[in-house]
């Protein structure tokens, strides 16, 4: 297991954040902690994450979509 930081994009809002978390999260636990520290505490059934163009489904491992771990990768939050 590694730790792998993500950023997240809000288009709508111009606003952007990074999250470390592990990599054998899913991405319904990416959800979780987006709510706990994003303005305004978006419910985690209300967020869409988009990642190279398609919607993440939340049982999706980040290590699964993700492979370069050493990298900071970028999320859309819809």
């Amino acid at each position: 297991m590694s730790i792998v930081q993500l950023r997240i994009e809000l288009p709508t809002y111009a606003r952007s954040f990074s999250i470390r978390i592990p990599d054998n999260c899913t991405i319904l636990e990416v959800k979780q902690e987006i709510s706990q520290i994003c303005p305004g505490r978006p419910r985690v059934d209300g967020q869409k994450l988009i990642w190279r163009g398609r919607f993440l489904a939340d049982d999706e491992k980040v290590e699964a979509i993700w492979q370069a771990s050493s990298l900071c990768a970028t999320y859309h939050f819809t």
